[in-house]
């Protein structure tokens, strides 16, 4: 999950976890007022009518007949439904059948002489209501009342519903606030991931700005621009470097050009004289040699040159590079067995650099390729992409030289009696790259190499 969709949802936690808490407090406190008053209301009502009764029991122990006729005079001023105990338990009058054996619900034991007692909340009848007893004046018998309770349940059903009214208010109201908080903070943050993007990507001479807030995000940016800084100075300093590399090279290149070309044209004329054998052995010697440094000279400029070559691409199609491969190989050495099928389409490439990397490629293969020499190149469409593959039945790359072919001056031959450089590889990479493509190589020692390249198709075929 995001930082951002986080913050939101703690935030709408944070603001809903305290409305929640609040308004459970006040429904608390609205619903315990309602409550007292139903209380102290029910507390006069037991107390009046207690009173009664001890004034017409006086010191007289009433019979039962006695007993109704009291009841039924106290029901007349009495709006609650009461009942009559003695300190057995048993049951002298009940003003309501429907609330007969209200003494079950009470402990008599606990009874304090001149006091009322009040239950907690019951239901009776599928109503809520409250218990009250007393002693009836100082005579044996208790009193024993109930308050059927109105306004508490009402107060805290009224209370429920409103604050759940409000809580949909408050979502729609807080949604909106949440996402300008979560927005306030994780801006910052996403200007800093976008910062350090660029820096990721190169971009490292724009200075990040951000407003002064004294606060680890201003520490961050300050750290981020101090190593944008540094890494321009450093990239600077790498380019100054290869720069002044990449001229001595040349520059050494072209100033060993001039006097080879001078050997090699002296050495072919003592090749026209008559000399000994061992004479004639030092100038073919001489002769081989130079043209190996002509050609390690040459492979040097070719790449460097592709470095900083600017693509000149256009639409060529498949057939085309078909056609140019068929004739190029088969001018290299007629004893290949050449597998081509390319699939038709129309390729966006530099039609002279892709001979560079075909050229190099195929000599690859060919060195690498005893008898029976054979060799496929395939072509097919992938994505958006033109793929072309080169496998031939050659010796194969040791499996920790795979990664390193492509490197400039890599080459297995660690004496380079050979006189490879190292280079031809390294050449196809910096070409494929230009065209926004990869080198993939696939190899076993023994069981051949396949290489693939790909490059991007017109547009007439996306």
């Amino acid at each position: 999950m995001k930082y951002g969709i986080k913050a939101f949802c703690w935030l709408l936690f944070f603001f809903l976890s305290i409305y929640l808490g609040m308004s459970t407090i006040s429904l608390r406190l609205i619903a315990q007022n309602a409550l007292d008053q139903e209380r102290d209301q029910a507390l006069a009502a037991h107390k009046s009518a207690a009173l009664l009764f001890a004034a017409m029991i006086e010191d007289n122990e009433p019979t039962t007949e006695q007993w109704q006729q009291l009841g039924n005079t106290v029901q007349h001023t009495a709006n609650n439904p009461f009942e009559i105990i003695d300190q057995e338990g048993q049951q002298l009058y009940h003003s309501d059948p429907l609330y007969s054996g209200l003494a079950t619900h009470l402990n008599q034991e606990d009874l304090v002489k001149n006091t009322i007692q009040v239950s907690e909340i019951i239901e009776l009848n599928e109503q809520k209501s409250l218990l009250l007893q007393s002693q009836i004046g100082g005579s044996p018998y208790i009193f024993i009342s109930t308050q059927q309770l109105v306004r508490y349940p009402e107060t805290l059903k009224q209370g429920t519903d409103f604050f759940r009214i409000l809580l949909l208010v408050l979502q729609l109201i807080l949604i909106p606030i949440s996402l300008f908080l979560t927005n306030l903070i994780t801006k910052p943050i996403r200007q800093l991931i976008e910062q350090a993007t660029n820096i990721a990507n190169g971009q490292t001479t724009k200075p990040f700005k951000v407003k002064r807030r004294g606060d680890e995000v201003d520490d961050l940016a300050i750290s981020l621009n101090q190593m944008a800084k540094k890494m321009n100075q450093d990239l600077r300093q790498i380019r100054k470097e290869k720069e002044k590399q990449e001229l001595f090279v040349s520059s050494l290149t072209h100033e060993i050009a001039t006097p080879l070309t001078s050997i090699i044209g002296y050495a072919q004329m003592l090749q026209w004289e008559e000399l000994s054998d061992s004479s004639t052995e030092c100038v073919d010697y001489i002769l081989s040699e130079s043209f190996r440094l002509k050609q390690m000279s040459e492979d040097i400029l070719r790449l460097l040159h592709s470095q900083k070559h600017e693509l000149q691409c256009t639409a060529i199609a498949a057939s085309q590079l078909e056609t140019y491969l068929a004739a190029f190989i088969g001018g290299l050495d007629q004893a290949i067995a050449l597998d081509l099928d390319l699939q038709q389409a129309t390729v966006y490439m530099d039609l002279n650099l892709f001979k560079v990397v075909a050229a190099n490629i195929v000599a690859n293969a060919v060195e690498a390729m005893a008898t029976p020499k054979e060799l496929s190149i395939t072509g097919r469409i992938d994505n958006d992409r033109y793929f072309i593959t080169f496998k031939d039945n050659g010796r194969g790359i040791p499996a920790d030289q795979i990664e390193k072919v492509t490197d400039a001056f890599f080459t297995s031959d660690l004496t380079r009696n050979e006189g490879h450089l190292g280079i031809g590889l390294s050449l196809v990479q910096n070409i494929v790259s230009l065209h926004d493509g990869e080198v993939t190589i696939i190899s076993k020692k023994g069981a051949g190499t396949s290489m693939t390249i790909d490059f991007a198709l017109n547009e007439v075929n996306v």
